[in-house]
């Protein structure tokens, strides 16, 4: 199975730091992405994706970056049923994060209202899985849309699987748009 990396960076908001970010970071990002073969947000085991996490690569990456930051970064890495591949090529994500901890029950919960879903969404890049790395054990379902059209239209004929999925305690959803940094 692969294993599939989500952060979500809390940038300040300033245009100083979006510049930097953009001329800076960006580039900093590609050269340690070059410098470990194979990071595509998408790892091929757990242990690579600690072993980066611990290199000094990345520590001296996180000494550059944290001054344009509110919060330090918190890599979250999944257990994920299929590669992210075809999803991070999508236009827009959607993320649903569902709280499990150790319960089996919400396991089992999160996933039957994730695959009803996911099972409805005929011809949309789907994929879900639970955290390697977390202290709370996450599941994680995301959707992969061509655009925002395409998620209201397939969205307001199953809203009330949405709503399914929405509505597990401990449950937070968000979009993204995505950008090609490489």
């Amino acid at each position: 199975m692969p294993f599939t990396e989500l952060i979500k960076p809390s940038l300040v908001q300033s245009d100083k730091s979006r510049d930097i970010f953009y001329n800076n970071i960006v580039p900093s990002i590609k050269s340690i992405i070059s410098a470990a073969p194979g990071f595509v947000l998408e790892w091929e085991d757990s242990k690579l994706f600690h072993d980066f996490i611990q290199s000094e690569e990345f520590a001296v990456f996180i000494a550059n970056v944290k001054p344009h930051f509110t919060a330090p970064p918190s890599p979250e890495l999944y257990e994920t049923d299929v590669s992210p591949k075809d999803i991070f090529a999508s236009q827009i994500i959607e993320v649903f994060r569902i709280n499990i901890g150790d319960d089996s029950g919400k396991e089992t919960t999160a996933r039957t209202a994730w695959e009803a879903l996911a099972k409805s969404l005929t011809g949309t890049d789907v994929l879900s899985g639970v955290s390697v790395n977390l202290p709370e054990r996450l599941f994680l379902g995301m959707i992969g849309w061509s655009g925002i059209e395409q998620r209201k239209m397939a969205l307001d004929k199953l809203e009330h699987l949405k709503q399914a999925v929405e509505s597990l305690k401990d449950s937070q959803s968000f979009i993204a748009q995505l950008n090609t940094l490489v």
